[in-house]
């Protein structure tokens, strides 16, 4: 879920105007989500700010109970342990995927082999398992996995 909000003057203290939810959890690249909130967002503010103006909606203060906070990542954060021979399945294939998509095109993810890092640029669940599509291997360009694989 996200939401409308103006900042008081009170530290990460929000007054909420219009909320809504949000399509996709778990299954969207981090910069397809990013559009998509940016469009969403200036859709709603287009049609509550004359609304806001004229007095027809009443803010409400967000409720510090059900706020959510994170802290700051770093590059650790992105760091996947996991074999490129023999990629996991079930939950923990989600959990890589969503992963992925959360930090792809703000840091992506990576996972050590043969003691080089490689970046993780793409990657689907087939069959509740793991894939990656797109990597790149540190010092190389973009390949396929497939390739890579190959040539490792």
């Amino acid at each position: 879920n996200f939401a409308v909000s103006f900042f008081s003057n009170v530290s990460d203290n929000h007054v909420v105007i219009i909320g809504r939810g949000c399509p996709g959890e778990g299954r969207i690249s981090g910069p397809v989500l990013d559009d998509m909130l940016a469009r969403i967002g200036g859709e709603m503010l287009v049609r509550t700010i004359p609304k806001l103006l004229a007095g027809e909606i009443t803010p409400l203060e967000q409720n510090h109970d059900e706020a959510t906070y994170t802290k700051k990542f770093e590059k650790a954060d992105t760091e996947l342990t996991l074999d490129p021979l023999n990629l996991p399945a079930g939950d923990e294939a989600f959990i890589i995927l969503s992963k992925i998509n959360a930090f792809a095109g703000i840091g992506d993810c990576f996972f050590i082999d043969n003691g080089k890092r490689v970046k993780v640029k793409g990657a689907v669940l087939e069959n509740g398992a793991l894939t990656l599509t797109r990597v790149i291997p540190e010092g190389k360009k973009e390949q396929d996995f497939t390739s890579y694989l190959t040539s490792r």
